[in-house]
């Protein structure tokens, strides 16, 4: 039996990982939004902390043994590591980045974010085959241990957004101060003169001034 080529197996394999993107991508694009941000961001960390270190276990044996059996599982956990990324990292990224940047930093936020989002791909593209080529299947434990630091951040740092509007995520980051004026005048009925609206004003003049002073440096 003639063997093929192996380069027409690697692109076999790497058409099939895009077909497969682009299904669990879209797929799950439909579905994750429906869910608790906070729930969905562990899921998505932690099953890409047990894929990786299967990964990295099976490279260590298919380099080392040679083993058959664990190449395909190697490009088993590769699809995987797909599925389980398209969770968390994909559609929802830009879900969350909506509800938990107010409007008036909104799109500077999502700026910063696609810059550290370009350069972790520059990191990706030309850093991880020189590592790969180094130190072989070792490289793999760092990413291991960077999902560890993933889940522990999301957990403790992530705030849930799920199920609120815009209007009162506004109040996730805001002063204590904002919070006990809104909700001291919800109780009584909100006056012009109220607390909070006085408090607004005086915190949307500041953030007008701010926003012009940006825009003229």
């Amino acid at each position: 039996m003639k063997m093929k080529p192996l380069y027409s197996v690697q692109n076999q394999i790497n058409v099939g990982l895009q077909d497969w993107n682009l299904v669990v991508s879209f797929c799950l694009a439909l579905v994750v939004s429906r869910f608790p941000r906070r729930r969905m961001y562990l899921l998505c960390t932690t099953s890409l902390f047990c894929i990786y270190t299967g990964w990295t276990v099976a490279q260590n044996r298919q380099m080392i043994t040679g083993s058959h059996s664990a190449g395909i599982a190697v490009i088993a956990f590769i699809f995987l590591y797909q599925l389980a990324y398209s969770i968390g990292y994909n559609a929802l990224t830009y879900v969350y980045l909506v509800e938990i940047f107010p409007y008036f930093v909104r799109a500077k936020g999502i700026s910063w974010f696609q810059l550290f989002g370009k350069g972790a791909g520059f990191f990706s593209t030309f850093v991880n085959p020189i590592a790969l080529d180094a130190i072989t299947w070792r490289y793999l434990i760092v990413y291991v241990v960077w999902l560890c630091f993933e889940i522990i951040f999301i957990y403790f740092i992530f705030p849930e957004t799920y199920n609120r509007t815009l209007e009162e995520l506004s109040f996730l980051f805001e002063p204590q101060e904002a919070k006990d004026a809104v909700g001291k005048d919800l109780g009584k009925g909100v006056s012009k003169t109220s607390s909070a609206s006085r408090f607004w004003r005086k915190e949307m003049t500041k953030r007008f001034k701010a926003t012009l002073f940006f825009q003229n440096r």
